[in-house]
């Protein structure tokens, strides 16, 4: 299997937290970098989605906002309890091919429990 040719990472605001409360938002970031050159890079195609059980995952409806070369944030509602997986993928970089993914696992909650 080839190497992907672009890391991506991924965090949220606020910081080393995993469980979040109905309602609330968070800022969700995504990084791009040559593996190689470590310089960063625009993908084609920039994808935050996210699944909630027993949702379907999909794209969110929001188009991420690019803040500088390889750098994206989202802001992200937690709209209902439960375990969501966050996933962020990238195309681009020449020709289409995929070029790399990362993604979070949080906990939600509603308030009071």
């Amino acid at each position: 299997m080839p190497t992907t040719p672009v890391a991506v990472i991924t965090w949220l605001d606020p910081p080393e937290q995993t469980d979040y409360a109905v309602g609330s938002a968070v800022t969700w970031h995504a990084a791009f970098a040559d593996r190689i050159t470590r310089q960063p890079v625009n993908p084609d195609i920039v994808t935050f989605s996210s699944s909630n059980p027993p949702a379907v995952s999909a794209p969110t409806s929001a188009v991420p906002t690019n803040d500088s070369t390889g750098q994206y944030h989202l802001d992200f509602p937690i709209t209902s309890p439960g375990t969501w997986l966050l996933l962020v993928q990238a195309q681009g970089l020449p020709g289409n091919v995929p070029v790399g993914s990362a993604s979070l696992k949080i906990s939600a909650f509603d308030e009071g429990l």
